[in-house]
């Protein structure tokens, strides 16, 4: 999980939820979330690369981050309902665990 995940999760749960959690709640689930998961570290060269990335690719910055922590830490797929189901980016494929075509066998192997 990249360091953008944690961050956007918080964010989202705080503000755009028809009922958002407290600030306080959030902060307790990004913890067990930094507890339960390994999280990847935001570097220059991936600000570097998620720059790149955002030009190239016609992503947002935000995006960006995330595709290229996952691109390069060898993460081969992100889950995210933003993307297109499938989107291949240089090694990285987007999957949306909402969209029908979702499998989850991909990422038990």
């Amino acid at each position: 999980m990249s360091v953008q995940c944690l961050t956007e999760f918080y964010s989202a749960t705080t503000h755009r939820l028809p009922e958002p959690l407290a600030p306080r709640v959030a902060l307790e689930q990004v913890g067990r979330l930094v507890q339960s998961c390994h999280v990847l570290d935001l570097t220059p060269a991936i600000v570097l690369e998620a720059c790149r990335g955002s030009a190239e690719h016609r992503l947002s910055l935000w995006d960006g981050l995330i595709w290229a922590s996952a691109k390069m830490n060898g993460v081969p797929y992100v889950l995210t309902e933003d993307a297109e189901h499938g989107r291949f980016l240089e090694g990285v494929t987007y999957l949306n665990p909402f969209d029908p075509r979702f499998d989850l066998a991909p990422l038990l192997a």
